[in-house]
């Protein structure tokens, strides 16, 4: 019986040509029409430039599973997929193969007389390397000159984002705004520094049927709209590291979408949500932080036989379901806030100049540390002069959103509810209690008393302090209290 030889497959794809896309059957046709045994594990897929070498580890990870004997030969759709950097790169190519105890296959028509093993094809293998190599640096050439060109012309240099389209000359493109874009963009930009989620965004926009950025018919997601959202060209600055290093430069400037300062608040916002400071996790529970049970412990989620509940963890002897501890806080939060309107803050701009003044310091930071003094002294007397000049400042008004808290709070995830309920001060003590079916009751503790401001809660809400006085007078009436009962306790 012949063992059949174990087979990986090299994936690169750099272009969207017709031929390109076709590489991956190709690749497993000729698989399976020489019999070999595809390994599921072994196939190196990258999009990374053969020609510049950044396909290096991946390289050594092919020699790796060589060596090891999970792989006996590799099959490439093309030489220049895999090596392009010249004759040398491709003798130690062939070296470090042979000496794992393999070989590569080529499977595109134009280059399968390559599989012959012998002298020869080793040294047609190098020139065809050489050839592509130098083809790259060609291309590599012609791609520079006409970004310079475009760039002496401040011209569009690589896409726009959602908002905007390039017009003009094919090497001297400007941006233009597009208003039905740009009313989105802002729209979004309002509502996330208003403290709505991402994924609440989205899911509005989705049902209202919105295009989404990419304009293909599908829909808006979180990845898409946080990368629109960190974006400066919506702020009117294309950037780039053409460098290489990890300062981004600005490349062209342009009508604004947002201000500089909303991009910087934005950006902010993004970033310390993802590094998740002070905010919930995905998989956090509701009410964890906000239970406790009636000796003060705090009680955490727990899975039982077959449900999750919430127990102390030192040893009190009982815990309370989840599913019900969390459908009895919905409706309490539901039943005293839910007809109120949810508000959000909106931004009104004055008339000022703050945001000449944060594209001036974007300005200094760019600036080369160890040079450009006098255009660093000339932007700092710009500053200085902005600021003298008379202003006033942006008004913050609360608005509603076009939800109520009740719909705000069922578009909500579990971690959001929890944020939800810390922010408001809630409390939820689990009490024993025999008479009851389950042998517990839940206290629930809705800010009144809780160790946390009015003013705070009434921010917490979304609603301006003398905005929530006027709905706390209000509570009464619509829970059906009388001013007889009206006691301080009942309240």
């Amino acid at each position: 019986m012949t063992t059949r030889e174990r087979a990986g497959r090299w994936l690169r794809v750099s272009t969207n040509s017709q031929d390109e896309a076709s590489q991956e059957s190709d690749i497993d046709n000729w698989i399976a029409d020489h019999s070999y045994q595809l390994v599921d594990d072994c196939t190196y897929r990258l999009r990374k430039s053969a020609y510049k070498g950044k396909h290096a580890e991946m390289l050594d990870r092919v020699i790796a599973d060589m060596q090891d004997g999970k792989i006996t030969v590799l099959v490439v759709w093309q030489s220049s997929r895999i090596e392009r950097r010249g004759a040398y790169s491709v003798f130690d190519l062939a070296r470090r193969v042979q000496q794992a105890g393999g070989r590569i296959e080529y499977c595109a028509p134009s280059d399968r007389y390559l599989n012959n093993t012998n002298e020869m094809s080793d040294v047609m293998l190098a020139l065809a390397a050489t050839r592509d190599n130098k083809e790259s640096q060609i291309k590599s050439e012609r791609v520079r000159i006409a970004q310079d060109v475009i760039r002496e012309n401040r011209g569009v240099l690589g896409r726009l984002p959602y908002g905007y389209r390039a017009v003009g000359e094919k090497k001297s493109k400007r941006p233009e705004i597009i208003p039905d874009e740009a009313k989105i963009v802002r729209e979004a930009k309002d509502r996330y520094l208003a403290g709505e989620s991402l994924v609440e965004i989205c899911d509005d926009f989705n049902a209202r049927g919105i295009p989404n950025p990419r304009r293909d018919g599908g829909k808006w997601i979180v990845s898409t709209l946080g990368r629109l959202l960190r974006n400066p060209g919506i702020a009117g600055r294309q950037m780039s590291n053409r460098d290489g290093g990890g300062e981004r430069l600005t490349i062209l400037e342009y009508e604004p979408i947002i201000t500089w300062t909303e991009h910087e608040t934005l950006v902010a916002r993004l970033d310390s949500r993802a590094h998740r400071a002070g905010i919930s996790p995905f998989n956090v529970f509701m009410l964890t932080s906000v239970i406790k049970d009636q000796n003060g412990h705090g009680m955490y989620g727990k899975l039982g036989r077959t449900k999750y509940s919430y127990a102390c963890r030192k040893n009190c002897g009982y815990g309370v379901s989840m599913d019900a501890a969390d459908s009895e806080v919905s409706e309490e939060v539901i039943d005293l806030y839910g007809n109120l309107p949810h508000m959000v803050r909106r931004v009104i701009p004055g008339e000022n100049y703050l945001d000449q003044i944060a594209r001036k310091r974007q300005d200094i930071r760019e600036l080369d540390p160890e040079g450009d003094d006098e255009r660093r002294a000339e932007l700092r007397a710009e500053i200085e002069h902005l600021r003298s000049l008379p202003s006033k400042p942006d008004e913050v008004r609360w608005v509603p959103s076009g939800k109520s808290i009740q719909e705000h709070w069922e578009s909500l995830d579990v971690s959001g509810r929890r944020d939800w309920l810390l922010e408001n001060g809630w409390k939820v003590t689990a009490v024993k209690d025999d008479e009851m079916p389950d042998g517990w009751r839940l206290t629930i503790d809705a800010g009144w008393t809780a160790d946390i401001g009015t003013d705070q809660q009434a921010t917490s809400l979304g609603f301006p302090a003398d905005e929530y006085w006027k709905q706390l007078a209000e509570l009464p009436k619509r829970l059906g209290i009388t001013q007889d009962d009206a006691t301080s306790e009942n309240v």
